[in-house]
This record gives C-alpha cells, sequence and structure tokens, in this order.
C-alpha cells in the first residue's frame, strides 16, 4: 500500500471511540471545526484529514452528540491528536 494508504490507516485508529450518547466525530483542523461526520462515515473523515493535512493542519477529532437543544456539541475532555505537524 502507498504511503497516503498507511498514514490514513494511523489516523483511522487515532479516532476516539464513539457510544450510544457520544455518536459523531467533531474534527478541528487547527482549532477550527472542519466537520462534524458519524461513525458510518469515517471514509469522509479520513478524506477530511488528508486534505486538510496537506495545507499543514493540525488535526483533532472529539467525540460529539446532540444536545437536548438539538445542537451538535462536543465533549471537551475526550479529544484526541489525530495528525499534527
Amino acid at each position: 500500500m502507498d504511503d497516503d494508504g498507511k498514514k490514513m490507516r494511523g489516523w483511522e485508529h487515532r479516532f476516539p471511540a464513539l457510544d450510544a450518547e457520544w455518536k459523531y466525530w467533531w474534527i478541528e483542523g487547527d482549532g477550527v471545526l472542519l466537520a462534524v461526520v458519524g461513525p458510518d462515515d469515517m471514509g469522509a473523515a479520513l478524506e477530511i484529514v488528508r486534505v486538510h493535512r496537506e495545507r499543514g493542519a493540525s488535526i483533532s477529532a472529539w467525540v460529539a452528540k446532540i444536545d437536548s437543544f438539538g445542537e451538535i456539541v462536543r465533549d471537551t475532555k475526550r479529544g484526541w491528536a489525530i495528525a499534527t505537524k
């Protein structure tokens, strides 16, 4: 497999585990929200990491949920570095 494939596999294993309450990944690049994706969208999540990593961004992923107001919120205590500068 090429280098991109190896990198992407490594990134995939760095995403935090989701559970019944925290069902989404909140993906940030250099502190800016890039996307919120669900577990069925791992391919899209990896593509977001790849594109923004090429631009030099440090990428982090947090677990997120929809709160009682219908807004997506992240758990600020459960975030992981996916790709760093």
